[in-house]
């Protein structure tokens, strides 16, 4: 019995320290302090606290555990429609803002392109320019190649420019390959692309958090500036994990697509011309099936060596 309880307790205290280190726990742990400080005082909590029986107190704080736990799981489920939203997937109510937004976003990278192009042709640069130039090329990096693809935010963009240079590049729809892409890729190459998606994540639920941090600001002023600073820093730290992610994506496509055909039976394309109309096809076929005589399957072609090649 004594070796039951002693296990149970180690448990119990291996969760709360799970627990603690969450940026649930900061929220409720420095919104009740706000609240404390603002509406009881510390010195009425204490009395209030020591005037309670242990169980109620052993009560509480299992009560406060469980909250912490059950709003960071309900934040970490939405981390998805946060970063949705953040890319620049908004309701159909809100279009007239993402169409101003685009248009601002068409004008600054226009302004950045003709700038680019300035220093670019410049023989001599200063220490200054160069810096600007490294810049500007970094940011047009990660700007989608089509206009038409173009999101009314940074990190929408960001993302998009990931999702379509496969496209680009090799004619393949991300959309429709990357679930059947995902399946075929080595075990190590997954952990990685999971591990910047969780970054990714992580930093959306940081960002909400942030935000409903302000709602103590109705106790303290400082709780606004606060949450605001977190979802700020949250919200750059997902461009980078969002750039990781997108250079994850692209060379997944770049290394493994061979992967891809062989596992489908589509024939390998032979040069990079073929590349992108073979992977155009195969996208089609994705998308709609076909009932056409060819491409002949390579599994009917007596190609099944190619898995060899890999």
């Amino acid at each position: 019995m004594t070796t039951l309880w002693a296990t149970l307790g180690g448990k119990l205290v291996e969760s709360r320290l799970a627990v603690v280190f969450t940026p649930a726990f900061f929220f409720w742990i420095a919104g009740g302090a706000i609240v404390i400080d603002a509406e009881w005082g510390w010195d009425r909590a204490r009395r209030t606290l020591d005037s309670w029986p242990d169980f109620d107190k052993t009560v509480a704080v299992l009560a406060a555990l469980l909250l912490v736990s059950l709003s960071a799981v309900v934040v970490s489920s939405l981390a998805l429609p946060v970063v949705r939203a953040l890319e620049g997937y908004w309701p159909p109510w809100l279009t007239w803002a993402r169409r101003r937004l685009e248009a601002r976003v068409q004008l600054d990278i226009e302004k950045s392109e003709k700038r680019f192009e300035e220093l670019a042709t410049k023989q001599e640069r200063t220490d200054a320019e160069n810096e600007e130039f490294l810049h500007l090329e970094e940011r047009l990096l990660w700007i989608p190649a089509r206009r038409e693809d173009l999101m009314p935010t940074r990190l929408g963009n960001v993302l998009r420019t990931a999702e379509t240079r496969p496209r680009i590049k090799h004619g393949l729809d991300s959309v429709l390959c990357w679930p059947r892409l995902w399946l075929v890729l080595p075990d190590q190459a997954r952990a990685d692309v999971d591990s910047a998606r969780s970054s990714l994540d992580g930093g959306a639920a940081l960002f909400l958090w942030g935000l409903l941090f302000c709602v103590w600001g109705a106790f303290n002023l400082l709780a606004v500036v606060a949450g605001l600073a977190t979802a700020l820093y949250s919200y750059r730290s997902m461009l980078g994990a969002a750039k990781v992610y997108g250079e994850l994506l692209d060379s997944a496509y770049d290394l493994y697509r061979v992967k891809l055909y062989i596992a489908l039976g589509w024939p390998l394309p032979k040069n990079p011309h073929d590349d992108r109309e073979q992977g155009k096809r195969l996208s089609q076929y994705l998308l709609r099936g076909s009932d056409e005589p060819v491409p002949v399957f390579g599994w009917n072609s007596g190609d099944e060596h190619q898995s060899d090649q890999v």
